[in-house]
């Protein structure tokens, strides 16, 4: 039992082996909170452009209609009309609001803000599959070492024990 040897003990059903960068991509595509960190990044873009529009050119239209019975109309001689239809255009331009525009800049900073948070969570992601990867690589290649240390000092004492049967010393 001590002097005996394994075989096959490399796993040879394994079809797929994969590299580094692409267990990093495997990762970054299957890792949840980078998909919630683009989330944020995407929801704060729409805040960002929610925070410019009060600065840009507004424009309003409206429309109405008002129908009344025809005796009021009658009565009214012309001013209040059976059957009206209106409708309104205004534009406007806000010149300056000290309010808007630092909404605006904050809404930006914290736009800039989010897109670090998410190239953290990646960089984050990207470091530790990395150290994963090296980590089972350098403890297969231990592991080989020890194989083949123990393989040498067996061969090594049996060395041994045939030159002390022999009587070289």
């Amino acid at each position: 039992m001590t002097g005996s040897n394994l075989l096959n003990v490399e796993r040879v059903d394994i079809e797929r082996k994969v590299t580094l960068p692409e267990v990093v991509n495997e990762a970054l595509v299957a890792n949840l909170d980078l998909a919630v960190a683009e989330r944020q990044v995407m929801a704060g873009s729409y805040k960002v452009g929610e925070a410019r529009s009060a600065l840009l050119p507004q424009l309003a239209i409206g429309t109405g209609v008002r129908t009344i019975d025809n005796d009021r109309a009658e009565f009214a001689r012309g001013s209040s009309p059976e059957n009206a239809w209106t409708g309104t255009v205004a534009a406007s331009q806000q010149i300056y609001s000290e309010n808007d525009w630092a909404g605006y800049t904050i809404e930006k900073y914290l736009q800039s803000g989010r897109e670090s948070d998410r190239d953290s969570v990646r960089l984050d992601i990207i470091y530790e599959t990395s150290t994963t990867y090296l980590n089972i690589l350098r403890r297969k290649t231990v592991e080989q070492l020890q194989k083949e240390n123990m393989q040498l000092t067996q061969a090594n004492l049996e060395r041994a024990q045939l030159r002390l049967s022999t009587g070289v010393a």
